[in-house]
């Protein structure tokens, strides 16, 4: 796999992600959720960057994994554990349908 499928998959998969756990932050009233929000904003334009970098000819390889282990580390294990205690461990019916719904239409 090349580095450039790499940043298609990332980008997809980062765009959806966020837009997901973000529609459930809200639905199960996560009070942090505006300054998650900044945390999703702030790696997304990194991403954006690591593309424009990458379409520009640079070898962003390296970076690109010491930066994504830093956010496995930083971001899932210490940002994302502190919503876990709201989101009910079963969630009320319809709730995980309207997140995906929320991802799959985001403008309705």
């Amino acid at each position: 796999m090349s580095v450039v499928d790499v940043m298609e998959q990332l980008t997809d998969y980062t765009i959806g992600h966020f837009a997901f756990e973000e529609s459930l932050m809200e639905q199960c009233g996560y009070e942090q959720i505006s300054q998650h929000k900044i945390i999703h904003e702030t790696f997304t334009r990194k991403i954006k960057k690591y593309q424009q970098d990458l379409d520009a000819g640079e070898d962003i390889a390296e970076r690109l994994l010491d930066e994504l282990k830093v956010w496995l580390v930083e971001h899932i294990q210490k940002e994302d554990f502190a919503y876990v205690g709201v989101v009910p461990t079963k969630p009320e019916k319809g709730m995980i349908s309207k997140a995906i719904d929320r991802l799959m239409h985001p403008l309705s």
